[in-house]
């Protein structure tokens, strides 16, 4: 007879029957974790059953790194590992935080530190936190995968539970209209307000409840049971992660937005449950602090940042009118006699600047020497112009004397500085080459 259970939080098993029950199927070889079988367990004591000292890439300080650390395989764990979507629970194991909880097989495989003694009695507790945000998210996209599904045909091909962010699906539609996002959150949030319970249910492969279950496939290093999520009268899931035992738990749904993606599909954006309150509370925030700034309500953004934007437009052309006088006075400044070459500073000039004034002094014959920034010592640029002979030997040297980076060819030489506080010796090295050139 097939091997199939029935679990809803909302009617809490007896534990010792639970014990019964795992111990059974430990003898059986069906072993089912409490993770599984219970999304709201929180802590438990289990035995280790291994622990061998290994080497993993983990994140630190935002970087991928080899990490020295200890793989510790439970006889029951709370702990969900990595696997359909969703990221792997944290928590503690003895006192020690879990790095990561990986999946071999059936079999979860805790990260530690530290060694365990094989044997030892445990005490594991999850980061419910993290634990609560991951089941409202996935759940909620087994809800609106459902309802798109049944709304509009779309069928979800992956999904993300991004950290801290919006979640995305996937969908095999090329398309999706405001006015059909729309109407499926309206349809996702009655269904929540319905209070829909959710219920899992553990199978062995091969059982015929499997059949026409919503489900991407097994991965391909599969062992052990199958568990479905069932939203009454909604969906069934074929899925290994850990999920509410009612819509209501999600309290409700946000569709952001829907985006072309990759290979003519679809990417929908949403929120739930705490995540969607967080991104409220963050909104408000933000609008409380724009209203300050523009002095105005939010029904007025729009009209007052466009006139923000025209007058800036407006102030930008004026500023270019006047650099470009600026330039074309700097070069007349040229032409005063005793001069062999221009050098200009203008600590509020820009590659634009640079520009008009060697456009301006002439055919590129002569050296000129542009910089612009530095104001506050802040980082600036470097234009020089001149013959290519003189450009290509004292280029470099300008760079490495002012620490910056560039290149150039043709007669012009291009750089971003790091400092201008040299600006002056600048002058006195295209000097010293115009009168070693001129001497040669």
């Amino acid at each position: 007879m097939p091997y199939a259970l029935q679990f809803s939080h909302t009617l809490p098993w007896p534990r010792c029957l639970v014990w019964f029950l795992q111990f059974f199927i430990f003898r059986t070889g069906r072993m089912v974790l409490t993770y599984q079988t219970d999304s709201y367990a929180q802590e438990l004591d289990t035995d280790v059953v291994s622990c061998c000292a290994a080497e993993h890439k983990l994140p630190v300080d935002g970087r991928p790194t080899r990490v020295q650390c200890h793989e510790v395989v439970l006889a029951d764990t709370v702990l969900f590992p990595e696997g359909g979507g969703q990221p792997d629970d944290r928590g503690t194991i003895g006192g020690q935080p879990v790095l990561r909880v990986l999946r071999r097989g059936a079999e979860p495989v805790h990260l530690l530190e530290g060694p365990l003694a094989v044997g030892e009695r445990v005490h594991v507790a999850v980061d419910w936190a993290r634990r609560w945000d991951h089941m409202q998210q996935h759940s909620a996209q087994h809800l609106i995968t459902a309802v798109l599904d049944q709304l509009y045909g779309c069928t979800t091909t992956s999904w993300a539970l991004r950290e801290a962010s919006f979640c995305t699906i996937e969908l095999d539609s090329a398309q999706l209209t405001a006015e059909q996002l729309v109407k499926a959150e309206e349809r996702a949030n009655q269904l929540i307000r319905e209070a829909r319970p959710v219920t899992v249910s553990v199978h062995q492969a091969g059982d015929a409840a499997l059949n026409g279950v919503r489900a991407r496939g097994l991965p391909d290093d599969h062992v052990g049971a199958v568990r479905i999520v069932s939203i009454a009268g909604v969906d069934d899931n074929m899925c290994c992660g850990t999920h509410v035992s009612n819509l209501a738990h999600l309290q409700a749904v946000k569709l952001l937005s829907a985006e072309r993606g990759k290979k003519g599909r679809t990417n929908v954006s949403f929120l739930a449950g705490q995540r969607l309150l967080d991104y409220v509370a963050e909104s408000a925030r933000r609008e409380t602090q724009l209203n300050l700034t523009l002095k105005c309500g939010p029904g007025d953004y729009a009209t007052v940042l466009d006139k923000w934007q025209r007058t800036m437009k407006a102030g930008q052309r004026a500023a270019r009118d006047v650099l470009r006088q600026l330039a074309d006075a700097e070069a007349e400044r040229f032409w005063r006699p005793g001069e062999r070459f221009l050098s200009v500073h203008q600590p509020h000039g820009d590659a634009e600047f640079m520009s008009a004034v060697v456009s301006a002094v002439g055919d590129g014959t002569v050296p000129v020497l542009v910089t612009v920034g530095g104001a506050d010592g802040a980082p600036g640029s470097l234009l020089l112009s001149g013959p290519p002979a003189l450009v290509e030997r004292l280029g470099p040297r300008l760079c490495e004397l002012m620490d910056g980076k560039g290149a150039g060819k043709n007669g012009r030489f291009s750089a971003k500085l790091g400092s201008l506080k040299q600006r002056a010796q600048a002058d006195r090295l295209l000097r010293e080459e115009i009168e070693s050139s001129t001497e040669s």
